[in-house]
């Protein structure tokens, strides 16, 4: 969970698993890195975290898009298209799980 007073805050935490490789094409776009499963769930994540985030603007898949990135950075630039800003999303990657989070003023 995560809370604040002065944030509006998205977060989004998924068990690792293959599901997501069934169902990448339906999140992932063309001009996105999404090599290994860690990047898919990264990419997965981060959309979540982001849409949860912005929940007002009903955002889509596709109209968010993920920079490339290094699984050691520990955060992804993600565009959201229609608001035309980018938002820094923070991961935290184990065995078990991936945990995605963002906030803005």
């Amino acid at each position: 969970m995560i809370i604040s007073e002065h944030y509006q805050t998205g977060i989004d935490v998924e068990y690792i698993s293959d599901r997501v490789n069934r169902v990448a094409s339906r999140f992932i776009r063309s001009d996105e890195d999404c090599e290994g499963l860690e990047k898919r769930l990264v990419n997965w994540c981060a959309k979540e975290a982001l849409y949860k985030m912005r929940s007002a603007e009903d955002l889509q898949y596709f109209d968010m898009r993920l920079h490339p990135f290094s699984l050691s950075d520990g955060f992804v630039n993600t565009d959201d298209l229609k608001r035309g800003d980018t938002v820094r999303i923070d991961f935290e990657h184990t065995a078990d799980y991936m945990l995605t989070w963002c906030a803005e003023p």
